[in-house]
């Protein structure tokens, strides 16, 4: 009897030791559209961040074991955007990466918050995500420095006085960029701004364009998406509307084009880029895992970079424990990402540059970097 006791013990410790050897994974979900109106720009994030995932598990992981990355579709919609946030909590996960759109991440963050569940949006501008969040935190710049520096680059680099604003009723990153754009543009004496609306199920403009052709302004403030904006600049140099056009990061550097074609050449955007040598560094370690599709979007290298920040944290913090690894990204100062060194300020927000883009023939080029100082 006594021998029989002795194997079961040794069992039991074996047991244990197997256990032990095998470090139990670490689970995020990734919360993106798979379905719906967003699937087109929210799917190559996506594979940046399973990329990314795909990186780090061959290096080892995190804290011994894997990344178990848990992809939950927000069908395109702020509804299920909650919903599948409300999932993830289920689902015990560590941590949460996305949403892309604003809207999605609006809906996700009061969840995350409430379950103590940090969550990182790489690409969300919208400002009221993060605030009074302490569980929410972004990679990418907001809409208050994105729209500060395009009324800069009206006033001081265009020496305009008069701004029309254009803005996508439908959405919320639209009217936040919009408000933020007319707030700092007319604080200055002398400066004057008409704001007008449409919907982006819209495909013709002209109504709305022929009325600014009686009275001109200096420059067009355009901060919608890459098709509704691209389709408006078209039409809008088809009327003889000269005005300069100036948009902020949701136009995309190659994707506008394929709507406006050579009739978004000369206008100003706001962009994450200033450094091609580390795209296309990143574009090469894509090409040779496989993935044919390139990093050169601005968005799809934030996803890289967040998901990477998420990992650093956690390996800091020592723990799967939400709590902790919220401690360790808020204490992150000087990640160095595709876009230059990324640090978190109290609110959450990524203390970062504003590229400052013009499209050039066939191309873009950078005109200036906006640093804000804190």
């Amino acid at each position: 009897m006594k021998g029989v006791y002795l194997r079961l013990v040794i069992l039991l410790l074996m047991g244990t030791i197997s256990v032990g050897a095998q470090a139990a994974s670490v689970k995020i979900a990734a919360i993106y559209a798979k379905t719906g109106k967003a699937t087109v720009s929210n799917s190559k994030s996506l594979r940046a961040v399973r990329f990314a995932v795909s990186e780090i598990n061959r290096a080892g992981g995190v804290l011994g074991g894997p990344i178990e990355l848990i992809e939950l579709d927000n069908r395109s919609s702020a509804l299920y955007s909650r919903q599948m946030a409300e999932q993830a909590v289920k689902l015990g996960v560590s941590a949460v990466i996305g949403s892309m759109w604003s809207a999605h991440s609006l809906a996700m963050a009061p969840v995350l918050q409430a379950a103590k569940i940090p969550m990182l949006t790489p690409s969300s501008t919208n400002p009221e995500i993060t605030r009074s969040r302490d569980y929410i935190f972004r990679s990418t710049f907001t809409d208050t420095q994105q729209a500060k520096v395009m009324a800069w680059v009206a006033s001081e680099r265009l020496d305009a006085r008069t701004a029309l604003v254009l803005t996508n009723s439908g959405s919320k990153y639209s009217l936040g960029l919009s408000e933020y754009f007319i707030r700092n543009f007319s604080q200055q004496r002398g400066h004057r701004y008409q704001q007008k609306f449409y919907r982006d199920t819209d495909k013709s403009f002209v109504g709305l364009l022929e009325k600014i052709t009686k009275m001109p302004p200096d420059v067009i403030f355009l901060p919608g998406y890459a098709k509704d904006s691209g389709l408006l600049i078209k039409q809008a140099r088809q009327l003889g509307l000269t005005a300069s056009f100036l948009g902020g990061d949701g136009w995309g550097k190659n994707t506008i084009r394929q709507y406006a074609g050579d009739a978004v050449d000369g206008s100003y955007f706001t962009t994450h880029w200033f450094d091609p040598k580390a795209l296309e560094a990143l574009d090469q370690r894509l090409a040779k895992a496989g993935l044919n599709y390139s990093a050169e979007s601005d968005l799809n290298a934030l996803a890289y970079d967040g998901m990477n920040i998420l990992a650093a944290a956690i390996e800091r913090a020592g723990s799967r424990e939400p709590h902790k690894i919220r401690d360790a990204l808020a204490s992150t100062k000087n990640f160095q990402g595709v876009y230059g060194k990324i640090s978190f300020d109290a609110n959450g927000d990524a203390i970062k540059p504003v590229g400052i883009s013009r499209f050039t023939r066939h191309s873009y080029e950078l005109v200036d970097v906006y640093q804000e100082q804190r």
